[in-house]
Parts: structure tokens; C-alpha cells; sequence
């Protein structure tokens, strides 16, 4: 079902930053909290007001870490890694009878990645979701609806993917 949610209040913070620790070394990260619900009910959908809105976890953090150093005149490396936290959050509202409820469980995630760079090249592996996190994005519940001991459809984060990317450029300043 596809209705307009009416009002709704979101209320929270979310604060950043990023910091030279040392020579090459930044590290960053933010956080937030979010109070999103309801400001009204929104009987086609079965929600109530003050409700939470779906999709949006009341927490979420990330953190990086990306080291730079020069190796030669000609040749720099890099290093880094993120981690991202998402808390836990409903798919949609308790009383929806065309989508039931499921709450998708708070996940995290890590990230590496490890580089090389010249005037003309610059190589960069990478590793996401090292830890093959199946952290849950999004729920499609309509089964439910004909079947109460039917599947939950649940969308994954990517799996754990490992790549190379190799830029190639002419003149390009190494940084």
C-alpha cells in the first residue's frame, strides 16, 4: 500500500569530526540519534501516532582511520579502515495488516583498504564487510498478510567483496 504518512516529528543530533593524530595519520568519525515518529495516526497504513518511522535506526556511528606516507620521491602508500554501526529499526508500523512489522537488527561493519600511488598510477585494494556481516537493510513483509508463517523477504549489506581499482593518469600530483 502506498499512502502519504501525514505528519511526523524528527528530533535528535548527530555530531563529526576528523583529526591529523600525526604525520599522515586522520582519523574520523560521527555519530547520530535520531527520534523520528509519527505525528498523527494513519489508519490506511495501520499506524499509530508516535510511532517510530520505518527505516530509521535511533542510532548510527562510523569510524575511520586512513594512514598516508610518503615512501619515495615517487611512491606514496596508504593504509585505512572504516567501521559503521546502524542500530536496529522497524520495517514499517505495528498495525500495518498489508506489511506487518519486523524489526531489522542493528549491524556493523568493517572496511580495509591498503594503497599505492605515483604520478601516473595509483593501485588500491580493498576489502569490504571483512567480516561478512549480513546486516539486514530493508524487510518486505506482504506475505505475511496471507500467511503468518511465511518468509520475510530481508535485503543484505554487500558480502564480503574484495577488489583492486588501478587509476591511471597523466601529470597527476601525487598528494
Amino acid at each position: 500500500t502506498i499512502e502519504n504518512g501525514g505528519k511526523a516529528n524528527v528530533r535528535g543530533a548527530e555530531m563529526s569530526g576528523t583529526f591529523k593524530v600525526a604525520h599522515g595519520l586522520v582519523v574520523g568519525g560521527n555519530t547520530s540519534y535520531s527520534d523520528a515518529k509519527l505525528a498523527q495516526d494513519v489508519p490506511a497504513l495501520g499506524a499509530q501516532s508516535g510511532e517510530r518511522l520505518p527505516l530509521s535506526p535511533r542510532f548510527s556511528a562510523a569510524l575511520t582511520a586512513d594512514y598516508n606516507l610518503p615512501l619515495t620521491d615517487w611512491l606514496r602508500g596508504t593504509a585505512g579502515a572504516s567501521y559503521r554501526f546502524v542500530g536496529n529499526r522497524p520495517s514499517g508500523f505495528d498495525g500495518s495488516t498489508s506489511n506487518p512489522q519486523y524489526w531489522l537488527a542493528s549491524y556493523h561493519t568493517l572496511d580495509l583498504r591498503l594503497g599505492a600511488q605515483t604520478r601516473l598510477v595509483n593501485l588500491a585494494l580493498y576489502v569490504k564487510n571483512v567480516l561478512n556481516e549480513l546486516g539486514e537493510v530493508s524487510a518486505d513483509t506482504s506475505a505475511l498478510q496471507n500467511n503468518p508463517n511465511a518468509p520475510v523477504r530481508v535485503a543484505i549489506t554487500q558480502p564480503r567483496t574484495v577488489g583492486l581499482t588501478v587509476t591511471f593518469g597523466w601529470d597527476a600530483p601525487v598528494e
